[in-house]
């Protein structure tokens, strides 16, 4: 015995569709909040040396502001329909800050951010 099935109409393309325009969504908004979380840990009170009215962040917190310079560089590149986004700065000192040196313990800021966006 043979069975037929006919498809009177597809919706399979309108549902990728769908489903692409809301994952670029989820893509974009996790990636602007990765930048505000960044930032509000940037201004947070630290708990390392003073200089002067200047408290530098201690190994382990995000960086201190001083200057601005590195807060206010930082970036998120999301285009729409993208399902990929990038939170960055130009800033070269920036990898310095977030792994370390061998001078300096590491004061990282965008990995623990990616961190607490990520999906439980």
């Amino acid at each position: 015995m043979s069975r037929h099935v006919v498809v009177q109409f597809n919706r399979m393309p309108a549902i990728a569709d769908a489903m692409r325009t809301e994952a670029s969504r989820v893509v974009r908004e996790t990636a602007f909040t990765i930048e505000a979380d960044i930032k509000t840990q940037m201004t947070a009170g630290k708990s390392g040396r003073t200089y002067g009215d200047h408290v530098a962040s201690a190994p382990g917190e995000a960086p201190a502001v001083d200057t601005g310079a590195l807060i206010n560089s930082i970036q998120t590149d999301a285009k729409p329909m993208s399902l990929t986004a990038t939170v960055y700065t130009p800033m070269d000192y920036a990898p310095h800050l977030e792994y370390g040196t061998v001078h300096m313990a590491a004061r990282p800021s965008f990995t623990p951010a990616a961190e607490r966006a990520r999906a439980p």
